[in-house]
């Protein structure tokens, strides 16, 4: 999990009021020097970008006690801005702005202590220090609060709570906090389920650009829940989250080219790419699907030895379509050397759970136990289970049970 500290303090201003701050920070106004350094942290309009300058004018102000400063010191030194990265002093300021009941610095250090930085890790004093940052208004620490509530982290599970935390948070506008209440109103988690609510919020979260409210508002616009179904806007929506790196909308995105579900659009080569994008990320589906298309040839050059390696990624995390045709590639010896011993470990696994290959795991698993291959020869468990393939009605079952004069 990446760690975001709280945000610089910072504060809108009219470029007509420029020359007032200017004044006041001549004047050793500490609210006018902080203002000064963000306006020199990111530039604007008349104000060149000069982080080293808003550094300074950081220093200024809080050499007058001024703790929003001494929070603004703490985030330069950990992002580097116009200092070089040093967590220790980034700690140092965060305990310093902390001290004068700063929220976002407590929340700060508690992300210190739930991810090992400068301290040991220790996340019951990551948790009091969320808690504490919450009940003083900080919204990070308040969608945390949330968090730990809905996931039962060091606290017992309260979804009541973990909703008014959230509440409280994306009240405040944060993005994380509207995408969890989003969730929860469309799941049912702590609150009635309000497809209109969900939307709501995701949209909310998605029109600041918020690559999982994004994916989420896309499948509301694909399958008509809590909005009207509208497959070019749930296309429009894949785009943007993918543009944002969302490996579900990469693989969404995929299916859509590949099978034109959305706008009827196929378009293999760029199936492929998302496919890619997605299985690089480890998305298990969009290993076995690629795997497929290099199988069959489908938008790629038929290669069985990649087929062989995306089976084989899918297959890793536990994917028993991806055992079945990863056994098949064992047992043929497609993409990789003839190994009917694994072939057989792999569709016995793949058997044991349900999927949409299960049928074919269990009719070859079948075949093992009827000549004794690999395991010891029993042809009543090999019967029983084509005879069940059968009865659920899989072809070859029946044509093996038939060549074998068998009777269901």
């Amino acid at each position: 999990q990446q760690t975001t500290f709280a945000p610089i303090f910072k504060t809108e201003i009219d470029s007509n009021d420029i020359e007032h701050y200017q004044k006041l920070a001549k004047e050793c106004d500490p609210d006018a020097q902080r203002i000064m350094g963000n306006l020199y942290l990111r530039g604007h309009p008349g104000i060149k970008q000069d982080q080293t300058k808003a550094f300074n004018f950081y220093q200024k102000a809080a050499a007058q006690n001024d703790g929003k400063a001494l929070h603004n010191i703490a985030i330069c030194h950990a992002y580097g801005l116009g200092v070089p990265v040093d967590l220790g002093l980034a700690y140092e300021n965060f305990e310093k702005a902390a001290g004068f009941d700063i929220p976002e610095a407590i929340y700060s250090l508690a992300l210190c202590f739930e991810f090992g930085l400068i301290v040991e890790k220790n996340p019951e004093k990551a948790f009091e220090r969320h808690q504490l940052a919450a009940e003083r208004g900080c919204k990070e620490a308040q969608c945390k609060m949330g968090e730990c509530y809905e996931e039962g982290i060091l606290v017992e599970k309260n979804y009541k709570k973990a909703i008014e935390f959230y509440q409280l948070s994306a009240a405040q506008g944060f993005v994380d906090a509207e995408h969890k209440l989003g969730c929860c109103y469309e799941h049912g988690i702590g609150v009635e389920t309000d497809m209109k609510k969900a939307v709501e919020l995701y949209e909310r979260a998605a029109n600041k650009g918020d690559p999982e409210s994004q994916f989420d508002l896309a499948v509301c616009y694909e399958c008509g829940d809590g909005v009207a179904k509208n497959k070019r806007k749930a296309v429009d929506l894949y785009k943007l989250a993918a543009a944002g790196g969302d490996i579900n909308a990469f693989y969404n995105l995929a299916v859509c080219y590949h099978h034109g579900d959305l706008d009827g659009e196929i378009d293999l080569p760029k199936a492929i790419e998302f496919y890619k994008k997605a299985a690089d990320e480890g998305h298990i589906q969009a290993q076995f699907n690629l795997g497929n298309c290099y199988r069959k040839g489908e938008g790629v050059k038929e290669n069985q030895e990649k087929a062989f390696d995306f089976y084989r990624l899918a297959a890793d995390q536990g994917d028993p379509c991806a055992q079945t045709n990863l056994a098949f590639c064992y047992y043929n010896g497609h993409g990789v050397e003839k190994d009917e011993k694994k072939a057989f470990a792999l569709f016995k696994t793949a058997a044991e759970k349900d999927h949409m290959g299960k049928f074919a795991a269990l009719h070859s698993l079948a075949s093992f136990y009827a000549e004794g291959e690999h395991v010891q020869k029993d042809t009543a468990k090999a019967e029983k289970i084509w005879r069940e393939n059968a009865l659920g009605g899989y072809e070859p079952s029946k044509a093996e049970l038939k060549a074998r004069n068998i009777s269901l």
